[in-house]
């Protein structure tokens, strides 16, 4: 008997990332340095304009509510565009400073640190739904498979969902628990087999060490 997978799980494993993020952000941080720049040259020059017509240097009759209001106006939509600017460019200077962590060493610290590991999946209220349930299924395959020895996958239900919807993402978890279950008992097996094995060749020398016993 052999499990078949879903087609989306059993795919080859894509060439692993750069543990450097892209160097495509350069030029939109500079960019973005230079939005910051012309944003406030540009209030600054408003500031200007409005106070040398304020003092009449210009000798334009702009009267002195419609100043202040258009420089208030001016003033919020600088600020407004400076906190999405300053936002954007934190993002970015992160992203390219941003280094990947190597799977060797997660894989080393994994390897000395395999304490419980629980996996929420939440069902969600759109589980009875075509697209809900198929997202239910892959994430629940998905953390399924993982490689990690002491895991466990918890699914929640929603208490305010439909019957159906639940009873569906129920049906969904017995599949999933059948199809793990061969090879499940196959892998148990195989490790019963390799404890044993293991644990006579720490045996054998202990033996042997016995028998050259002073004689």
């Amino acid at each position: 008997m052999h499990t078949k997978f879903p087609a989306s799980l059993t795919r080859k494993r894509a060439a692993p990332p750069d543990i450097r993020a892209s160097g495509r952000s350069a030029p939109k941080i500079v960019c973005g340095r230079a939005a910051i720049f012309a944003v406030v040259v540009g209030w600054a020059a408003l500031l200007v304009v409005v106070l040398l017509r304020q003092t009449g240097f210009d000798g334009a009759p702009w009267p002195v509510l419609d100043r202040a209001l258009s420089l208030v106006g001016w003033t919020v939509g600088a600020i407004t565009l400076l906190c999405y600017l300053a936002a954007r460019q934190g993002a970015l200077i992160r992203l390219s400073e941003h280094v990947r962590v190597p799977r060797r060493v997660l894989e080393r610290h994994f390897t000395a640190r395999q304490g419980a590991l629980t996996v929420l999946v939440a069902a969600g209220d759109g589980a009875g739904a075509r697209t809900g349930s198929n997202a239910l299924r892959a994430s629940l395959w998905s953390a399924a498979l993982q490689e990690y020895p002491t895991l466990r996958v918890v699914l929640l239900l929603d208490a305010r969902a439909e019957p159906s919807a639940q009873a569906e993402a129920l049906q969904i978890v017995r599949r999933l628990t059948d199809a793990l279950a061969e090879p499940r008992a196959r892998f148990e097996d195989a490790l019963f087999v390799l404890e044993l094995e293991l644990a006579g060749h720490h045996d054998q020398p202990d033996q042997a060490r016995s028998d050259r016993g002073p004689h």
